[in-house]
C-alpha cells in the first residue's frame, strides 16, 4: 500500500496529540522493501529509497502540549549524535536581519511590529516571535492552554448581528487604572450541545483623542459606547429584542452601579432617534422602577465579590463542555484563514476593527491562562499569577466570566423548560421567555 514519504505538520503547536498521532503512521512504511512473482528477482540490486520525514512546524506553544515534546524529544536525540533527527529554533531575529551571502537585505518584518506586540501581549510575543515556550500554571491554573485551542474555530469576529442569533453583552467599567471593557457573545443552539456561545468581539473603551491613547474613555462616553453596541448588535429587531442580556461589574472599584443607575435614561444615538433605557430591576430601587417605567429590563448588575467564585466555576465548567467557543490567535498578517459554508478554509483580508477584536480577543484568552486559584482561608479566590499580577489586566477575563456566568444560567433555565428553541431549515431561532 502507498503511503506518504513526506508529512508536514503545519502550526502545529496546539494541535490534539490524538489528530497528529492518527497521521504519523502514514510514513512508518519501509519504502525500501520491494518483492516480485519473478523467480530472478532480487531486491539487493535496486536503489535504496530515501527515508520517509516528518515535519513539525510551528511557533512556540506551551510546555503542556504533544508538539513540546516532540521538540524536547528531538533536541535530546540530535545532541547525542543521532543523524535522524534535527531540531532549529528560528528566533525574530534573523527575519530581522535577513542576510544572503553575507550581504544583508531589508527586513522582512519591522521592529515596530515585534515592539507593539510586547507591549500589547507579551506572553504571545514571546511565543510568536522568541519561540519561548509558556510554563504550564499547574494545579492551580484554572483553563490550560489547550482547552482554550480545542475550543477556537475558524471564525471572524462579527460587528454585526448574524441573523437567528441573539447577544449577550458584558461590561466591566474602569476610570484610569484598569481598561474598560465591553466582551459579546453570539448565542445559538446547537443540535447536540444546546445553547452555546461564541466570543464575536470585545472592544476597549479608550480615549483614542489623548496622548497614546492610553486613557479611558470618559464616564458619559463609555455610557454611550455601551449603549450604541447593544443598538448595533439588535440590527433591525424591535427594541432590544436581540439582546439578551447586559451584564454589567457592579464593583466599587469601576463605579459598575454608578454605570447601571445612568443607563436607566432614555437615550438619542447618533442618528437622533430616541430609545428606551437599561435596567436591572432585581437590584434597582422601587422609586428608580416608578420613575423610568420604559427602561428595558435587560441589564444585570453584578456584585464580584459574591459572585466571582461561583461564575469562575461556570466559566470552567462551560469551557470544558466546549459550549463557549472563540476564533483562532490572530497572527498579525492583516488577515484571516476561515471556514466558508462549504467547511473549505479560505483567506479573508481583515477591517482595522475585525483586527481589534481579534486582538482584544487573544489578550482575553491570555488573561484566562494566567488565571490561578489561591486558597483564602476556607474559599478558594480566582486571579492573576503572581509573577503577572504587576504586568497584565484581567478586565478582558472577568467579562469573559460575565458572559460565561449569562450562558450558564440560560442553559439551566432551557433544562428547566424556561427557555425554548426553534429549529428551522435555515437558522435557528431562539426564543427566550422571562
Amino acid at each position: 500500500m502507498e503511503r506518504g514519504t513526506l508529512v508536514i505538520f503545519d502550526e502545529c503547536g496546539f494541535m490534539e496529540e490524538e489528530a497528529i498521532a492518527a497521521i504519523e503512521p502514514f510514513t512508518t512504511t519501509e519504502k525500501s522493501f520491494k518483492t516480485s512473482t519473478d523467480e530472478n528477482f532480487d531486491y539487493r540490486a535496486l536503489p535504496k529509497n530515501k527515508p520517509s520525514q516528518r515535519l513539525y512546524i510551528s511557533s512556540a506553544s506551551d510546555k503542556t502540549t504533544y508538539f513540546y515534546d516532540k521538540f524536547y524529544d528531538f533536541s535530546l536525540r540530535m545532541f547525542a549524535g543521532d543523524k535522524r533527527f534535527y531540531a532549529v529554533s528560528l528566533t525574530v531575529d534573523i527575519p530581522l536581519n535577513p542576510t544572503l551571502k553575507g550581504k544583508k537585505y531589508a527586513p522582512l518584518l519591522s521592529y515596530s511590529e515585534v515592539e507593539a506586540m510586547m507591549n500589547t501581549n507579551p506572553t504571545k510575543a514571546m511565543r510568536e516571535y522568541y519561540n519561548k515556550f509558556s510554563e504550564d500554571g499547574g494545579d492551580d491554573q484554572i483553563v490550560k492552554s489547550h482547552t482554550i485551542e480545542r475550543n477556537s474555530t475558524f471564525v471572524l469576529p462579527e460587528l454585526l448581528p448574524e441573523k437567528g442569533a441573539k447577544y449577550i453583552l458584558s461590561y466591566d467599567p474602569a476610570s484610569r487604572a484598569d481598561n474598560a471593557i465591553n466582551a459579546v457573545m453570539k448565542v445559538t443552539v446547537d443540535e447536540n450541545l444546546g445553547f452555546v456561545g461564541d466570543i464575536v468581539n470585545a472592544v476597549n473603551f479608550k480615549d483614542l483623542s489623548t496622548l497614546n491613547g492610553n486613557r479611558q474613555m470618559l464616564f458619559q462616553d463609555q455610557i454611550d459606547e455601551l449603549r450604541h453596541m447593544a443598538l448595533r448588535y439588535n440590527g433591525d429587531n424591535a427594541e432590544y429584542e436581540n439582546i439578551i442580556k447586559i451584564a454589567i461589574d457592579a464593583g466599587m472599584g469601576g463605579g459598575g452601579v454608578l454605570y447601571g443607575e445612568n443607563l436607566m435614561f432614555d437615550w438619542v444615538d447618533k442618528q437622533g432617534i430616541k430609545h428606551r433605557g437599561f435596567i436591572d430591576k432585581s437590584n434597582a430601587q422601587p422609586d428608580a422602577i416608578r420613575q423610568y417605567p420604559n427602561a428595558y429590563n435587560i441589564v444585570n448588575l453584578v456584585e464580584p465579590t459574591k459572585w466571582k467564585s461561583i461564575m469562575v466555576e461556570r466559566l470552567i465548567e462551560l469551557l470544558e463542555l466546549g459550549v463557549i467557543r472563540f476564533p483562532v490567535e490572530y497572527d498579525n498578517s492583516g488577515y484571516a484563514d476561515i471556514e466558508d459554508e462549504n467547511g473549505d478554509i479560505v483567506r479573508k483580508m481583515l477591517t482595522k476593527e475585525e483586527i481589534l477584536a481579534l486582538i482584544n480577543i487573544d489578550l482575553m484568552k491570555e488573561e484566562t491562562k494566567m488565571i490561578h486559584r489561591f486558597k483564602s482561608g476556607e474559599k478558594y479566590v480566582y486571579k492573576l499569577r503572581t509573577d503577572m499580577q504587576n504586568k497584565m489586566h484581567d478586565d478582558r477575563f472577568y467579562c469573559l466570566v460575565l458572559l460565561a456566568n449569562e450562558l450558564f444560567m440560560l442553559r439551566e433555565a432551557d433544562k428547566k423548560g424556561k427557555h425554548t428553541s426553534t429549529r428551522t431549515k435555515d437558522r435557528t431561532v431562539l426564543k427566550l421567555f422571562n
